[in-house]
């Protein structure tokens, strides 16, 4: 999770992650009402989640499923001191870890004795793909609860963040009621069917996090080390122009990396 989806996504060519589903009926209420109320506790309920996934601690054991391929990963998650750090250990599939703080991302391979240290350029490329202003995209989305479940011995909530149209991915969270961490992420399609999911199989939320879940330098003593650079960000001087876009679509940056 980057937070969750923090260490799934910007790794997704090794690490990855993302929704669920599970439909709650609802009989005999006012729905006019019952909307209303369930659009504001759903999006205070994603806001909440963002706020989790950056300040909260937390250590657990979760499975990824893209397609046909599964892996199952453990995350340790902590914030303290005003600093963020988070360490994923792939317990599937070839060997390999991926730590971030709040100045790299390192990725870990373990066989190949190889480390590769790259420099991060912001902490949004690594939150789940929830805005910081769900008012925002209000006009492409509909936030709804749909009741709740139990994961990893907890119980969350159901938050489903639906497109109104077929150029956008549907959304689905269960959050944990306490923390706000989401126990399960899942992607859908515009047909609904699950693209991606993620859920956790045991989770806890210490007060304090074991600091050797973040020591990988002993353990790369000798290993070799690659840094990569970022490629420049240059969105005002890009050359080309995307003609029609889809409302509410637009070009968020570009990059520049010179041939080699």
């Amino acid at each position: 999770m980057r937070g969750l989806w923090d260490m799934s996504r910007p790794v997704s060519s090794m690490l990855t992650s993302s929704r669920a589903f599970l439909f709650f009926l609802l009989v005999a209420f006012n729905s006019a009402v019952f909307a209303s109320f369930s659009d504001q506790t759903a999006t205070s309920l994603v806001q909440k989640m963002r706020d989790a996934l950056i300040h909260q601690n937390y250590e657990g054991t979760f499975v990824y499923m893209n397609g046909k391929d599964m892996e199952t990963m453990h995350v340790v998650h902590e914030w303290t001191d005003g600093r963020e750090r988070s360490h994923i250990t792939a317990l599937s599939g070839p060997a390999r870890e991926v730590h971030r703080d709040d100045q790299y991302l390192t990725c870990i391979w373990p066989e190949m004795r190889s480390v590769r240290k790259e420099p991060i350029r912001s902490r949004d490329d690594f939150l789940l793909p929830v805005p910081l202003n769900p008012a925002s995209i209000e006009a492409y989305y509909q936030y709804r609860l749909d009741g709740e479940e139990r994961i990893a011995g907890k119980t969350c909530s159901l938050v489903t963040i639906e497109p109104l149209d077929d150029y956008r991915f549907g959304h689905q969270y269960c959050i944990e009621a306490q923390t706000g961490v989401p126990l399960k992420v899942t992607r859908m399609d515009t047909s609904g069917k699950v693209i991606e999911q993620m859920v956790f199989t045991e989770i806890s939320f210490p007060a304090s996090v074991d600091q050797k879940s973040f020591d990988y330098q002993a353990r790369t003593e000798g290993y070799d080390v690659s840094h990569v650079s970022l490629p420049q960000e240059k969105v005002e001087d890009i050359s080309f122009k995307f003609n029609g876009l889809p409302v509410g679509f637009k070009v968020k940056s570009a990059m520049h990396r010179p041939a080699t």
